[in-house]
């Protein structure tokens, strides 16, 4: 669930959205932390 919705507010950003979800996919837990 956690993921869905840092993929979806990464995506809301746009440019900087694709490499969050390219860092969340690989960091799950640190991305979490920075995209919030």
């Amino acid at each position: 669930m956690s993921m869905r919705i840092s993929v979806a507010v990464a995506g809301a950003r746009g440019r900087m959205g694709s490499q969050m979800v390219k860092s969340i996919i690989d960091n799950p837990t640190m991305e979490l932390v920075a995209g919030f």
